[in-house]
């Protein structure tokens, strides 16, 4: 009895080795037949490409779903598709998964892989870029520089193939919607752009600021927020002086005036003589009814007044302004008309005016010698040059007359003049050093010269040459008989006709010696 239960149980046990036995070799089957099906599939996989489709859009809503790689998103209700926005497209990895994780093998600065040749273009009429034929990998996709827009993302790294969020497997077939918002910018022009301008005459500036996107923000819940600390500045020209009271309105397109806002209320006004920088700064009530007024741009006319600095550097007198604010997400945005704060005179959209002005160029009589020395003044009529009245300026508290005086290449210049006529005045008369350091004296040009000053900006700097020849001894002796002969009363006459004798002897005995000098080289 007890040995046939042992021959039941080795049966039992060898049956159920059997099982086990049965059931390993099916396991083993079925690995030998996924296996190569999976490595088939990977296979199809490496050899497989995909696309990256980037759409450009610009809004001001800074709130967004996060992108799932598929087409056609909810994206915020101001989106505006962006043309001509250029990329560039590197790739960093050829494994799909190496952005992802606590520590991602791949950034955005990691370096390009050598084996990919790096591709570029830019968004067509529907904000669209297509970049196809994309191996399996991570690709790094940089948005370029276009007028008008601040992406939101410089750089991005994006997947081919990516992973549904939802499950749905992978796209291979990217579509990517990098965010951008409008740039703040802002606008200035002289009022009369080709008037020619002297000192003492009032300028008009117009500034206009679009409203800026990113002063406001809309969630995607619908929750309105607003920037703060919202300022225009006028970055004057040591040439041009503030004139208190400038006009600040909310302009809507196609608008003429605008609404006014009011000072001390709305905003306040100030002038920094240090920086010489007029500000104006708004309420935060002035800033959200500018927030709101989409369409609308901020228009500050400003006047300033050309001051004798003027005198100093002719030319055109360049006028910078600036805006600034936090915004609605508490960044620091600004623009400025002058990048860098340089003006750059081909610019036409730099605003300038121009001042009228005279450039001396005094020469040696005969000759293209330059002559340095030489002092003028200049005066508003003929009969101001004769009695002494001529153009000046404010120093140490007094006014003195405007000066210029020729340097080494004999030219001087003067600026701030208006259009008109005016009288240059040669007060001092240079002197002539020849070529073995000899000194001599000029005549001084008494007379007046009438120059005009035209109205066009283009021509408003008028060239004045002057010649002067060396004085002689029959100068310097009709000199003091002139001196003489502008006196009064009897001991001036008497003086007056003692130096014409004397003038009539000088030039007799000069006569008698040219001449026998003559007469012996006829001898000879």
């Amino acid at each position: 009895m007890g040995r046939r239960s042992f021959d039941r149980a080795r049966i039992r046990s060898s049956g159920a080795a059997f099982a086990v036995l049965l059931a390993l070799g099916a396991v083993a089957l079925a690995f030998a037949a996924v296996l190569p099906a999976r490595a088939v599939a990977h296979a199809e996989s490496a050899e497989r490409v995909g696309s990256i489709t980037v759409h450009v859009y610009r809004t001001q809503i800074e709130a967004s779903e996060p992108g799932s790689g598929g087409e056609d998103p909810a994206l915020p209700s101001d989106a505006l598709s962006v043309p001509d926005v250029p990329f560039e497209l590197y790739q960093l990895s050829t494994d799909p998964e190496a952005a992802n994780g606590f520590e991602p093998e791949v950034g955005i600065d990691s370096p390009p892989l050598p084996s990919f040749e790096p591709r570029s273009g830019a968004t067509d009429a529907q904000g669209a870029l297509v970049f196809d034929d994309l191996p399996r990998g991570v690709y790094l996709l940089v948005q370029g520089d276009a007028d008008g827009i601040v992406p939101v993302q410089r750089k991005l790294l994006v997947a081919v193939p990516m992973q549904d969020a939802a499950g749905e497997g992978a796209r291979w077939d990217v579509h990517v919607y990098p965010k951008s918002f409008t740039a703040v910018s802002l606008e200035k022009e002289a009022v009369e752009p080709d008037a020619v301008c002297g000192v003492g005459d009032e300028v008009s500036w117009r500034i206009a600021v679009p409203t800026p996107a990113r002063l406001k923000s809309v969630a995607a819940d619908g929750t309105v927020r607003y920037g703060s600390g919202l300022q225009v500045r006028d970055l004057l020209d040591a040439r041009l002086d503030f004139v208190p009271g400038a006009r600040v309105s909310l302009v809507g397109a196609g608008e003429g005036e605008g609404v006014a806002f009011e000072p001390g209320r709305d905003y306040q006004e100030a002038f920094d003589e240090g920086t010489r920088t007029v500000s104006w700064s708004f309420s935060d009530e002035a800033l959200r009814r500018i927030a709101d007024a989409e369409g609308a741009s901020l228009v500050i006319d400003v006047a300033t007044r050309v001051n004798e600095a003027a005198y100093d550097e002719p030319g055109a007198i360049f006028n910078n302004a600036a805006v600034s604010f936090t915004t609605a997400s508490g960044q620091a945005a600004g623009a400025e008309v002058f990048p860098a704060g340089a003006p750059d005179p081909e610019n036409p959209d730099h605003p300038r005016i121009r001042t009228g002005g005279l450039r001396v160029d005094k020469r040696l009589e005969g000759t293209s010698e330059p002559l340095a020395g030489a002092e003028f003044k200049v005066a508003r009529t003929r009969e101001d040059a004769l009695a002494g009245r001529f153009l000046s300026r404010s120093a140490d508290g007094a006014r003195q007359d405007v000066l210029l005086v020729t340097g080494e290449d004999g030219t001087a210049e003067i600026g701030g003049l208006g259009a008109g006529t005016y009288w240059l005045l040669e007060t001092r008369a240079p002197s002539h050093v020849d070529e073995r350091g000899a000194s001599a004296s000029c005549v001084r040009l008494v007379e007046p010269a009438s120059v005009e000053v035209p109205g066009s900006a283009g021509s408003a700097m008028v060239k004045v040459a002057v010649e002067n020849r060396l004085e002689t001894p029959f100068d310097r002796v009709a000199a003091r008989a002139a001196a003489a002969l502008a006196r009064t009363g009897d001991g001036g006459w008497s003086a007056a006709v003692l130096l014409v004798a004397v003038v009539a002897l000088v030039v007799a005995a000069w006569l008698l010696r040219a001449h026998r000098r003559e007469g012996r080289a006829d001898k000879r």
